[in-house]
């Protein structure tokens, strides 16, 4: 499988049910995401046969004996007439003679479910469904990664468009230390376009540049940060928790610590010349 070089969760997915296929050698397939909100399965690619024709597969409900409420949590090869009858009958009119219905789980919790069904198999034979049983396995690893990642990217575009966006000036910047581990300046790493009018800056003029070059080089910088930078020199570095200082003039500057030595600084409307309301 090639599933780690793919970072689309769609692709994955697809990936995943055509694996599942090649491996059983069934002719008809399907992939299913678990959607808990709808309390059931959501059909996300098929091949072979419209799986959206199905009332019951993958089950919710597992009759073995008793009723198994939720989602398949092991494999199950049902044959054609123990389906629900409206599903035995799509089965029969499509031809289909064998059927699996594989979950994919990670971390104990079912992420999905793998279909394969065959035309010309009247059952799944064991090494068939050794080979779909490791698959599914080695699947919900991958899947749950690349949920993950995709998360991690819709976060990150959802920051990013708060942060152009916001009136609010701000400035992020990452920590330079010295031998002792004292916080001696400052680097650019990213500045919003609100920050731009209040310091007069382009952003490409200003990321990469240490604070300590950029007041000295520009007078509408210098009390921005005058105080914001002997503070971090008298506390040895950025305090571990957000905090406000009073700057000259009456601005204010919310230093909110991010990761790794870098802080986000946010400058109150004040130093837009946009007043307060009054609080009672």
């Amino acid at each position: 499988m090639v599933l780690s070089e793919t970072v689309e969760l769609g692709e994955t997915l697809f990936i995943c049910m055509k694996t599942a296929m090649a491996v059983s050698g069934m002719d008809v397939g399907a992939i299913f995401l678990l959607d808990e909100d709808a309390f059931g399965y959501a059909v996300t690619y098929y091949e072979g046969m419209d799986f959206s024709r199905f009332k019951n597969i993958p089950p919710r409900v597992l009759m073995h004996g008793d009723a198994e409420i939720g989602p398949v949590t092991v494999p199950v090869y049902p044959r054609i007439e123990e389906l629900d009858p409206t599903d035995a009958e799509v089965c029969r009119s499509e031809g289909i003679r064998s059927l699996a219905v594989l979950p994919v789980r990670h971390g104990g919790s079912t992420l999905a479910c793998i279909v394969v069904a065959s035309r010309t198999h009247d059952v799944v034979n064991a090494p068939s469904r050794r080979a779909l049983e490791v698959v599914s396995d080695q699947i919900g690893v991958f899947i749950q990664r690349v949920s993950r990642e995709e998360a991690h990217r819709e976060s990150e575009v959802r920051y990013r468009r708060l942060f152009e966006h916001s009136p609010l000036p701000i400035v992020v910047l990452d920590s330079l230390v010295d031998d002792g581990g004292t916080t001696v300046d400052f680097t650019v790493v990213d500045l919003n376009p609100a920050f731009e009018v209040l310091a007069r800056l382009k952003y490409g003029d200003a990321v990469g540049e240490r604070v300590a070059a950029l007041m000295m080089r520009d007078v509408s910088v210098e009390p921005l940060f005058r105080t914001f930078l002997r503070a971090a020199r008298e506390r040895r570095g950025v305090a571990r928790t957000s905090e406000t200082l009073c700057l000259e003039g009456g601005l204010t500057i919310a230093m909110v610590p991010l990761f790794k030595g870098q802080v986000a600084c946010v400058f109150s409307q004040t130093a837009l010349g946009v007043p307060h309301p009054a609080r009672e």
